[in-house]
């Protein structure tokens, strides 16, 4: 089942709209959050957004830029054979919250609005890369694979005071022929 990655969505939407103006490297600065269902752990994660923010968000139509915690401050290079790489590796809040039982992942908010309080808070070291943001716009057709992901490092405490480890990571690749895999982990250690 392919999850949902809402903010590497929202990272491809705000970086389809800003072309670097340089060869080399650039920093940006963006309202870049990560929304996804752990199936594995039965949670929700909402990274650099808190979920009563994202809901609130979402039920305003996504009007307006995300109403993220931090912006995240990242690279763009260009290289010489044209593409375009994003990355970016920054430490922001972590909510994880149930999953509800009856959860079709259809939406983060949806999914979760059975509890009143998230299962764990805390931050998280998140690493980003995209290793060809406009990809899409290639004129001459896709050559080369697209290869873009994350990974995520936390530690967060529960309602209770005990304290987790919580990993996770997702990786997609799309080639130059269409056809598409992606590849996520998940773990969850007390």
């Amino acid at each position: 089942m392919r999850h949902r990655r809402a903010g590497l969505i929202a990272l491809a939407l705000l970086l389809s709209t800003a072309t670097p103006t340089l060869a080399g490297t650039e920093t940006f600065e963006e309202p870049i959050f990560s929304v996804f269902p752990d199936t594995s752990n039965h949670l929700v994660g909402f990274w650099n957004i808190t979920r009563d923010a994202y809901c609130a968000w979402e039920a305003e139509g996504f009007a307006g830029p995300a109403p993220v915690t931090e912006l995240v401050t990242g690279q763009f290079r260009v290289v010489s054979r044209g593409p375009v790489i994003a990355r970016y590796a920054v430490t922001r809040n972590l909510e994880l919250w149930p999953l509800d039982q009856d959860a079709t992942l259809s939406g983060p908010c949806a999914d979760t609005d059975e509890s009143a309080v998230p299962f764990a808070i805390g931050t998280a070291h998140v690493a980003a890369t995209d290793n060809d943001v406009f990809r899409s716009e290639d004129s001459g057709g896709a050559i080369r694979t697209h290869s873009f992901g994350e990974s995520g490092e936390a530690s967060v405490v529960d309602e209770a005071g005990n304290r987790h480890r919580y990993q996770w990571g997702f990786r997609a690749l799309e080639y130059a022929d269409g056809s598409f895999r992606s590849v996520e982990r998940s773990t969850l250690t007390p």
